[in-house]
Protein backbone atom coordinates (compact mmCIF):
# COMPACT_ATOMS: atom_id res chain seq x y z
CA UNK A 1 0.00 0.00 0.00
CA UNK A 2 1.28 3.41 -1.09
CA UNK A 3 2.50 6.03 1.51
CA UNK A 4 -0.39 8.13 1.05
CA UNK A 5 -2.55 5.65 1.23
CA UNK A 6 -1.70 4.41 4.54
CA UNK A 7 -2.20 8.47 5.63
CA UNK A 8 -5.75 8.22 4.03
CA UNK A 9 -6.13 4.75 6.40
CA UNK A 10 -5.17 7.09 9.71
CA UNK A 11 -7.43 10.00 9.74
CA UNK A 12 -7.94 12.00 6.60
CA UNK A 13 -11.30 10.25 6.03
CA UNK A 14 -14.17 11.15 7.93
CA UNK A 15 -16.14 8.01 9.75
CA UNK A 16 -19.06 7.76 7.65
CA UNK A 17 -16.63 7.62 4.47
CA UNK A 18 -14.87 5.19 6.15
CA UNK A 19 -17.96 3.00 5.97
CA UNK A 20 -18.95 4.42 2.74
CA UNK A 21 -15.98 2.66 1.03
CA UNK A 22 -15.75 -0.56 3.06
CA UNK A 23 -19.31 -0.97 2.08
CA UNK A 24 -18.96 -0.22 -1.76
CA UNK A 25 -16.09 -3.11 -1.35
CA UNK A 26 -18.19 -5.69 -0.49
CA UNK A 27 -20.76 -5.09 -2.96
CA UNK A 28 -18.32 -5.58 -5.30
CA UNK A 29 -18.04 -8.94 -4.66
CA UNK A 30 -21.53 -9.48 -4.37
CA UNK A 31 -22.38 -8.17 -7.51
CA UNK A 32 -19.93 -9.98 -9.24
CA UNK A 33 -21.44 -13.23 -7.01
CA UNK A 34 -25.01 -11.87 -8.77
CA UNK A 35 -23.71 -12.30 -12.20
CA UNK A 36 -21.87 -15.51 -11.21
CA UNK A 37 -25.36 -16.59 -9.79
CA UNK A 38 -27.57 -15.56 -12.85
CA UNK A 39 -24.87 -17.11 -15.47
CA UNK A 40 -25.94 -20.22 -13.78
CA UNK A 41 -29.99 -19.79 -13.23
CA UNK A 42 -30.00 -18.75 -16.87
CA UNK A 43 -28.09 -22.12 -17.79
CA UNK A 44 -30.47 -24.12 -15.42
CA UNK A 45 -33.60 -22.07 -17.37
CA UNK A 46 -32.38 -23.56 -20.20
CA UNK A 47 -32.30 -27.32 -19.38
CA UNK A 48 -35.86 -26.05 -18.05
CA UNK A 49 -36.99 -25.21 -21.52
CA UNK A 50 -35.51 -28.38 -22.86
CA UNK A 51 -37.97 -30.13 -21.20
CA UNK A 52 -41.21 -27.90 -21.49
CA UNK A 53 -42.46 -30.21 -23.57
CA UNK A 54 -39.20 -31.77 -24.56
CA UNK A 55 -37.04 -28.99 -25.96
CA UNK A 56 -40.49 -28.55 -28.78
CA UNK A 57 -40.28 -31.82 -30.40
CA UNK A 58 -43.36 -33.15 -29.26
CA UNK A 59 -45.30 -30.24 -29.72
CA UNK A 60 -48.68 -31.75 -28.45
CA UNK A 61 -49.28 -28.65 -26.68
CA UNK A 62 -50.02 -24.93 -28.07
CA UNK A 63 -50.54 -21.37 -26.27
CA UNK A 64 -53.85 -20.52 -24.88
CA UNK A 65 -55.62 -17.91 -23.06
CA UNK A 66 -54.19 -15.47 -20.46
CA UNK A 67 -53.76 -18.31 -18.50
CA UNK A 68 -51.78 -20.72 -19.89
CA UNK A 69 -49.24 -20.45 -22.71
CA UNK A 70 -47.18 -23.21 -24.67
CA UNK A 71 -44.42 -24.41 -22.39
CA UNK A 72 -41.61 -23.53 -24.51
CA UNK A 73 -42.53 -20.05 -25.07
CA UNK A 74 -43.42 -19.54 -21.73
CA UNK A 75 -39.80 -20.70 -20.20
CA UNK A 76 -38.24 -18.26 -22.47
CA UNK A 77 -39.71 -15.31 -21.65
CA UNK A 78 -38.62 -16.15 -17.93
CA UNK A 79 -35.38 -16.86 -19.09
CA UNK A 80 -35.14 -13.65 -21.87
CA UNK A 81 -36.02 -11.52 -18.45
CA UNK A 82 -33.11 -13.25 -16.29
CA UNK A 83 -30.74 -11.99 -19.04
CA UNK A 84 -32.01 -8.78 -19.09
CA UNK A 85 -31.54 -8.58 -15.44
CA UNK A 86 -27.91 -9.85 -15.99
CA UNK A 87 -27.15 -7.13 -18.45
CA UNK A 88 -28.55 -4.36 -16.19
CA UNK A 89 -25.93 -5.34 -13.45
CA UNK A 90 -23.19 -4.99 -16.50
CA UNK A 91 -24.65 -1.79 -16.72
CA UNK A 92 -24.90 -0.32 -13.47
CA UNK A 93 -21.76 -1.30 -11.84
CA UNK A 94 -19.85 1.47 -13.32
CA UNK A 95 -22.06 4.04 -11.97
CA UNK A 96 -22.55 1.74 -8.43
CA UNK A 97 -18.82 0.94 -7.49
CA UNK A 98 -17.37 4.84 -7.47
CA UNK A 99 -14.85 5.41 -4.16
CA UNK A 100 -16.54 7.87 -1.83
CA UNK A 101 -13.09 10.31 -0.95
CA UNK A 102 -14.33 13.59 -0.33
CA UNK A 103 -12.51 14.50 3.21
CA UNK A 104 -14.36 16.63 5.53
CA UNK A 105 -15.79 19.45 2.94
CA UNK A 106 -16.00 17.14 0.28
CA UNK A 107 -13.02 19.09 -1.76
CA UNK A 108 -9.90 17.11 -0.19
CA UNK A 109 -8.54 20.65 1.12
CA UNK A 110 -6.46 18.08 4.16
CA UNK A 111 -4.23 16.69 1.34
CA UNK A 112 -3.51 19.66 -0.42
CA UNK A 113 -1.82 18.89 -3.33
CA UNK A 114 -1.57 15.43 -3.09
CA UNK A 115 -5.31 15.14 -2.76
CA UNK A 116 -6.12 13.68 -6.46
CA UNK A 117 -3.36 12.05 -6.30
CA UNK A 118 -3.80 9.70 -3.09
CA UNK A 119 -7.92 9.94 -4.27
CA UNK A 120 -6.51 8.03 -7.41
CA UNK A 121 -3.72 5.67 -5.41
CA UNK A 122 -6.85 4.59 -2.74
CA UNK A 123 -9.12 4.17 -6.03
CA UNK A 124 -6.67 1.44 -7.47
CA UNK A 125 -6.22 -0.11 -4.51
CA UNK A 126 -10.19 -0.93 -3.63
CA UNK A 127 -10.76 -1.78 -7.11
CA UNK A 128 -12.93 1.08 -7.69
CA UNK A 129 -13.61 3.90 -10.31
CA UNK A 130 -12.80 7.40 -9.85
CA UNK A 131 -16.08 9.85 -9.79
CA UNK A 132 -15.83 13.33 -11.41
CA UNK A 133 -16.94 14.93 -8.03
CA UNK A 134 -17.48 13.66 -4.86
CA UNK A 135 -20.70 12.30 -4.17
CA UNK A 136 -21.32 11.70 -0.59
CA UNK A 137 -25.59 13.19 -0.65
CA UNK A 138 -26.02 11.87 -4.27
CA UNK A 139 -27.63 8.55 -3.70
CA UNK A 140 -28.64 7.48 -6.98
CA UNK A 141 -26.08 4.71 -7.66
CA UNK A 142 -27.38 2.91 -4.34
CA UNK A 143 -30.69 3.31 -5.42
CA UNK A 144 -30.08 1.55 -8.63
CA UNK A 145 -28.52 -1.04 -6.96
CA UNK A 146 -31.37 -1.56 -4.61
CA UNK A 147 -33.85 -1.32 -8.00
CA UNK A 148 -32.08 -3.83 -9.54
CA UNK A 149 -31.90 -6.77 -6.97
CA UNK A 150 -35.80 -6.04 -6.66
CA UNK A 151 -36.17 -6.32 -10.64
CA UNK A 152 -33.82 -9.80 -10.02
CA UNK A 153 -36.31 -11.13 -6.77
CA UNK A 154 -39.49 -9.64 -9.32
CA UNK A 155 -38.12 -11.36 -12.14
CA UNK A 156 -37.51 -14.61 -10.29
CA UNK A 157 -40.86 -14.23 -8.29
CA UNK A 158 -43.09 -14.24 -11.47
CA UNK A 159 -41.91 -17.21 -12.28
CA UNK A 160 -42.53 -18.69 -8.94
CA UNK A 161 -45.81 -17.33 -9.02
CA UNK A 162 -46.83 -18.77 -12.50
CA UNK A 163 -45.15 -22.32 -11.19
CA UNK A 164 -48.05 -21.96 -8.31
CA UNK A 165 -50.45 -21.71 -10.15
CA UNK A 166 -49.89 -24.31 -12.61
CA UNK A 167 -49.09 -26.92 -9.97
CA UNK A 168 -52.48 -26.47 -8.47
CA UNK A 169 -54.40 -29.73 -8.41
CA UNK A 170 -57.06 -28.82 -10.95
CA UNK A 171 -54.19 -27.86 -13.43
CA UNK A 172 -51.15 -30.02 -12.29
CA UNK A 173 -49.34 -29.35 -15.70
CA UNK A 174 -45.85 -29.00 -13.82
CA UNK A 175 -44.31 -30.34 -10.48
CA UNK A 176 -41.78 -27.90 -9.35
CA UNK A 177 -39.46 -30.51 -7.42
CA UNK A 178 -39.98 -31.66 -3.84
CA UNK A 179 -42.66 -30.37 -1.90
CA UNK A 180 -43.52 -29.34 1.56
CA UNK A 181 -45.24 -31.99 3.36
CA UNK A 182 -47.97 -31.58 5.70
CA UNK A 183 -48.54 -33.59 9.67
CA UNK A 184 -51.71 -34.59 8.56
CA UNK A 185 -52.53 -35.17 4.68
CA UNK A 186 -49.59 -37.62 3.73
CA UNK A 187 -50.51 -36.70 -0.09
CA UNK A 188 -49.82 -32.66 0.13
CA UNK A 189 -46.65 -31.77 -2.02
CA UNK A 190 -46.90 -27.62 -1.26
CA UNK A 191 -44.50 -25.55 -3.99
CA UNK A 192 -42.83 -24.39 -0.86
CA UNK A 193 -39.48 -23.43 -3.77
CA UNK A 194 -41.73 -21.23 -6.13
CA UNK A 195 -43.76 -19.78 -2.81
CA UNK A 196 -40.41 -18.62 -1.19
CA UNK A 197 -39.63 -16.90 -4.63
CA UNK A 198 -42.87 -15.26 -5.06
CA UNK A 199 -42.73 -13.87 -0.60
CA UNK A 200 -38.55 -12.40 -1.43
CA UNK A 201 -39.94 -10.25 -4.42
CA UNK A 202 -42.74 -8.84 -2.47
CA UNK A 203 -40.26 -8.60 0.43
CA UNK A 204 -37.24 -6.25 -1.83
CA UNK A 205 -40.16 -4.80 -3.25
CA UNK A 206 -40.88 -3.14 -0.50
CA UNK A 207 -37.39 -2.64 0.73
CA UNK A 208 -37.06 -0.81 -2.74
CA UNK A 209 -38.94 2.03 -1.34
CA UNK A 210 -36.83 2.46 1.49
CA UNK A 211 -33.97 3.04 -0.57
CA UNK A 212 -35.94 5.71 -2.51
CA UNK A 213 -36.73 7.38 0.81
CA UNK A 214 -33.05 7.22 1.77
CA UNK A 215 -31.86 9.53 -1.26
CA UNK A 216 -33.96 12.19 0.09
CA UNK A 217 -30.25 14.15 2.23
CA UNK A 218 -30.01 17.14 4.14
CA UNK A 219 -27.34 19.45 2.03
CA UNK A 220 -24.05 17.20 2.33
CA UNK A 221 -24.37 15.24 5.31
CA UNK A 222 -27.50 13.29 6.50
CA UNK A 223 -27.23 10.68 9.84
CA UNK A 224 -31.09 10.28 9.44
CA UNK A 225 -30.63 8.66 5.79
CA UNK A 226 -28.12 6.61 6.10
CA UNK A 227 -28.83 4.17 8.77
CA UNK A 228 -32.18 3.36 6.18
CA UNK A 229 -29.56 2.61 3.87
CA UNK A 230 -27.62 0.32 5.91
CA UNK A 231 -30.76 -1.68 7.32
CA UNK A 232 -32.02 -2.50 4.09
CA UNK A 233 -29.49 -2.94 1.15
CA UNK A 234 -28.26 -5.90 2.65
CA UNK A 235 -31.39 -7.70 3.67
CA UNK A 236 -32.52 -6.59 0.06
CA UNK A 237 -28.63 -8.58 -1.55
CA UNK A 238 -29.59 -11.16 0.92
CA UNK A 239 -33.10 -12.05 -0.73
CA UNK A 240 -31.84 -11.62 -3.85
CA UNK A 241 -29.19 -14.10 -3.35
CA UNK A 242 -31.36 -16.34 -1.75
CA UNK A 243 -33.96 -16.23 -5.04
CA UNK A 244 -31.19 -17.24 -6.82
CA UNK A 245 -30.68 -20.12 -4.80
CA UNK A 246 -34.13 -20.97 -4.56
CA UNK A 247 -34.90 -20.56 -8.68
CA UNK A 248 -31.73 -23.00 -9.62
CA UNK A 249 -33.13 -25.68 -7.07
CA UNK A 250 -36.60 -24.83 -8.53
CA UNK A 251 -35.83 -24.71 -12.56
CA UNK A 252 -33.35 -27.85 -11.89
CA UNK A 253 -35.73 -30.20 -10.23
CA UNK A 254 -39.16 -28.99 -12.71
CA UNK A 255 -41.07 -31.77 -14.24
CA UNK A 256 -43.28 -30.79 -17.10
CA UNK A 257 -46.16 -32.92 -17.68
CA UNK A 258 -47.03 -32.72 -21.30
CA UNK A 259 -49.60 -35.40 -21.26
CA UNK A 260 -51.46 -33.08 -18.84
CA UNK A 261 -50.90 -30.08 -20.95
CA UNK A 262 -52.78 -32.18 -24.11
CA UNK A 263 -55.57 -33.07 -21.84
CA UNK A 264 -56.47 -29.17 -21.04
CA UNK A 265 -56.29 -27.96 -24.32
CA UNK A 266 -58.41 -31.11 -25.47
CA UNK A 267 -60.63 -30.25 -22.91
CA UNK A 268 -61.18 -26.61 -23.73
CA UNK A 269 -63.45 -28.44 -27.08
CA UNK A 270 -61.59 -26.10 -29.59
CA UNK A 271 -62.05 -22.75 -27.53
CA UNK A 272 -58.59 -22.18 -27.12
CA UNK A 273 -58.15 -21.85 -30.81
CA UNK A 274 -60.95 -19.79 -31.53
CA UNK A 275 -58.77 -16.84 -32.39
CA UNK A 276 -57.31 -19.16 -35.58
CA UNK A 277 -61.38 -20.39 -36.26
CA UNK A 278 -62.07 -16.64 -36.63
CA UNK A 279 -58.55 -16.11 -38.76
CA UNK A 280 -59.58 -19.58 -40.81
CA UNK A 281 -62.83 -18.21 -41.87
CA UNK A 282 -62.39 -14.62 -42.58
CA UNK A 283 -60.64 -15.77 -45.44
CA UNK A 284 -63.72 -16.70 -46.90
CA UNK A 285 -66.06 -14.14 -45.87
CA UNK A 286 -65.92 -10.65 -44.18
CA UNK A 287 -64.27 -10.74 -40.68
CA UNK A 288 -67.43 -9.63 -38.76
CA UNK A 289 -69.22 -12.38 -40.19
CA UNK A 290 -66.40 -14.55 -38.93
CA UNK A 291 -66.65 -13.41 -35.47
CA UNK A 292 -70.32 -13.56 -35.04
CA UNK A 293 -69.93 -17.52 -36.48
CA UNK A 294 -67.01 -18.47 -33.89
CA UNK A 295 -69.12 -16.51 -31.17
CA UNK A 296 -72.11 -18.59 -31.74
CA UNK A 297 -70.04 -21.62 -32.19
CA UNK A 298 -68.29 -20.85 -29.10
CA UNK A 299 -71.45 -20.34 -26.83
CA UNK A 300 -72.67 -23.61 -28.18
CA UNK A 301 -69.50 -25.42 -27.40
CA UNK A 302 -69.71 -24.59 -23.70
CA UNK A 303 -73.44 -25.82 -23.71
CA UNK A 304 -73.18 -28.70 -25.34
CA UNK A 305 -69.30 -30.31 -25.17
CA UNK A 306 -68.85 -29.92 -28.51
CA UNK A 307 -65.65 -29.31 -30.27
CA UNK A 308 -65.86 -26.07 -31.74
CA UNK A 309 -64.42 -26.92 -34.99
CA UNK A 310 -67.12 -29.37 -35.19
CA UNK A 311 -70.21 -26.95 -34.77
CA UNK A 312 -68.17 -24.68 -37.26
CA UNK A 313 -68.67 -27.17 -39.57
CA UNK A 314 -71.90 -27.35 -39.68
CA UNK A 315 -72.81 -24.01 -39.79
CA UNK A 316 -70.51 -23.04 -42.26
CA UNK A 317 -70.10 -24.05 -45.92
CA UNK A 318 -66.14 -22.41 -45.96
CA UNK A 319 -63.61 -24.55 -47.50
CA UNK A 320 -61.59 -24.30 -44.47
CA UNK A 321 -59.30 -27.55 -43.46
CA UNK A 322 -60.29 -28.31 -40.17
CA UNK A 323 -58.75 -31.19 -39.24
CA UNK A 324 -55.66 -29.58 -40.29
CA UNK A 325 -56.31 -26.40 -38.26
CA UNK A 326 -57.68 -29.06 -35.14
CA UNK A 327 -53.86 -29.62 -34.48
CA UNK A 328 -51.86 -27.83 -32.23
CA UNK A 329 -48.37 -27.96 -33.48
CA UNK A 330 -49.73 -26.31 -36.97
CA UNK A 331 -50.17 -22.68 -34.43
CA UNK A 332 -46.74 -22.47 -33.12
CA UNK A 333 -46.10 -20.09 -34.97
CA UNK A 334 -42.46 -18.22 -34.39
CA UNK A 335 -42.20 -20.07 -31.36
CA UNK A 336 -38.86 -21.76 -31.92
CA UNK A 337 -37.43 -19.06 -33.48
CA UNK A 338 -37.66 -17.18 -29.83
CA UNK A 339 -36.52 -19.73 -27.96
CA UNK A 340 -33.61 -20.32 -30.32
CA UNK A 341 -32.67 -16.79 -29.59
CA UNK A 342 -33.22 -16.36 -26.21
CA UNK A 343 -30.78 -19.86 -26.19
CA UNK A 344 -28.39 -18.06 -28.18
CA UNK A 345 -28.22 -14.32 -26.16
CA UNK A 346 -27.53 -16.88 -23.15
CA UNK A 347 -24.64 -18.66 -24.82
CA UNK A 348 -23.48 -15.44 -25.75
CA UNK A 349 -22.89 -14.48 -22.27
Amino acid sequence: MSRDAQDVRRGHVPGEQHLEVGRLVDLGDPGRLGARRIEVAVCGMGRASGVVPHRLHEREVIAGGRQREYGGRRTELRMRKVLRDRDRLRELKPRLLLLSFGGASGTLGALGEDGVKVEAALAEILELAVPPMPWHSQRDGIAEFAGWLALVTGTLGKLGRDLILLAQTEVAEVRPGAGGGSSTMPQKSNPVGPETLVALARYNAGLAGQLQQAMLHEHERDGAAWPVEWLALPQMAVAAGAALNHALAVTGSLTVDAARMAEQFEASHGLLLAEAASFALAAHMPRPEAQRLVKEAATKATATGRHLFDLLAGMSQAPVDWPALRDPASHLGAADAFIDRVLAAAKQG
